[in-house]
C-alpha cells in the first residue's frame, strides 16, 4: 500500500483510536499481548478465564477484581486484534481490523488505560491461569472417579426423620455421593464442582465435554428426586420418613460418550431415576388432594399447619 493510502487511513483515525492503537503497540504492553495470544488464545477461554478467576476470588481486594474486569474489556476491545488477525496480514486487513475495534470503542472508555494497568499486573495473571489449569486437572480427575466409581444416596439422613424435624430438611440433608477411598461429596461441594466444570468444559471443546454432560444430567435428575422426597416429608407423608435410595453412576468413558444412545447403562440409570420422580409427583399429588379432603371433612384440622399435625400425630 502506498504511503499517501497508509497516511489517509491514520487521518481519518480519531484521537481515541490512535490512543488505543498506541497502547496496543507500546513495548510496555508487549509481553501482555504476547501471553494473551499465546496462553489464553480465544475469546471464550478470556470469558472463561476471567469467570473462573473471579469466582476463586471472592473476598479478595477489589484491585485484584479490577484487574480481571479490566483484562475481559480489553480482551473484548482488542478481540480482532488479539485473537483474529493473521500473523502475516498486510496494512489493509490490520485496518479492517482495526475497524471492528474502533466499533468496540463506542461503547468502551480508557482502553489504553486499562491495556497498561493489565501489563503491569502480567506476573499476577500467570501466577491466576496457572492455579486455574492446576484446579482444572483436580476437577477432571474427580470427575473421572465420580463417573466410574460415584454412587449417589438420596432421602434419610443418618440421622433420621420425624414429625419434629421433617419440616426442616433441606437438599443438603439428603443428598450425598460417595467414592471409594474418599470424603463424602456434600451438595455444596457437588454444586461447586459443576459450576467450575461448566465453565472449564466452556474453555475447550474436547472429548471430556460428554463426560462433564453425563454426570451434570445425572446430578440435576438426583436434585429434582430430592425436591419431590423433601416435599413428601415436609406436607407429612410418613411413608417416605425412611425412603432411601442409592443410584449408581455407570462406568462413563471420559474419553467420550454418546449421550443419545439410549441403550447405554447411562441412559438407563436417567431412566430409573425419572421414573421414581414420576412416581414421587403422582404421590405428592394424591397426598395433597386426600390432605385437603381430610381438612374439608374435619374442620379443625385448618386451625392447625402441617408440622402441627405431624407432631400432635406423633405424641399420640
Amino acid at each position: 500500500m502506498q504511503t499517501t493510502s497508509i497516511v489517509a487511513c491514520f487521518a481519518r483515525v480519531s484521537d481515541k483510536e490512535l490512543q488505543c492503537l498506541q497502547a496496543f503497540a507500546c513495548r510496555e504492553t508487549e509481553q501482555f499481548i504476547q501471553w494473551m495470544q499465546t496462553d489464553i488464545k480465544e475469546l471464550k477461554d478470556l470469558y472463561s478465564f476471567v469467570d473462573l478467576s473471579l469466582a476463586k476470588a471472592a473476598g479478595e481486594s477489589s484491585f485484584y477484581t479490577e484487574v480481571l474486569q479490566n483484562v475481559q474489556s480489553v480482551g473484548t476491545t482488542l478481540a480482532p486484534l488479539l485473537f483474529t488477525i493473521n500473523k502475516s496480514a498486510g496494512f489493509g486487513e490490520f485496518m479492517r481490523h482495526c475497524k471492528n475495534v474502533f466499533e468496540h470503542l463506542t461503547t468502551q472508555d480508557n482502553i489504553n488505560n486499562k491495556l497498561i494497568s493489565c501489563a503491569k499486573s502480567l506476573e499476577d495473571l500467570k501466577v491466576a491461569l496457572n492455579s486455574l489449569n492446576d484446579s482444572e486437572v483436580v476437577c477432571f480427575a474427580e470427575l473421572e472417579r465420580i463417573n466410574h466409581e460415584g454412587t449417589f444416596h438420596v432421602g434419610c439422613p443418618q440421622t433420621g426423620i420425624s414429625p419434629i424435624n421433617a419440616s426442616r430438611l433441606t437438599m443438603e440433608d439428603v443428598i450425598k455421593l460417595e467414592i471409594p477411598d474418599h470424603p463424602c461429596f456434600t451438595l455444596a461441594k457437588l454444586l461447586e464442582l459443576q459450576s467450575n466444570l461448566i465453565l472449564m468444559s466452556g474453555r475447550r471443546q474436547d472429548s471430556r465435554y460428554d463426560a462433564v454432560e453425563a454426570f451434570i444430567t445425572l446430578f440435576q435428575h438426583v436434585q429434582s428426586l430430592s425436591e419431590c422426597f423433601l416435599a413428601l416429608c415436609k406436607e407429612g407423608n410418613f411413608n417416605y420418613f425412611q425412603w432411601k435410595e442409592t443410584y449408581r453412576m455407570p462406568s462413563v468413558n471420559s474419553e467420550g460418550l454418546s449421550i443419545s444412545d439410549k441403550g447405554t447403562a447411562y441412559n438407563k440409570a436417567v431412566h430409573m431415576i425419572e421414573e421414581d420422580i414420576g412416581r414421587m409427583q403422582k404421590e405428592l399429588k394424591s397426598w395433597k388432594t386426600e390432605k385437603t379432603n381430610l381438612r374439608s371433612k374435619y374442620y379443625l384440622l385448618t386451625y392447625y399447619t402441617t408440622p402441627q399435625v405431624l407432631l400432635i400425630s406423633y405424641e399420640l
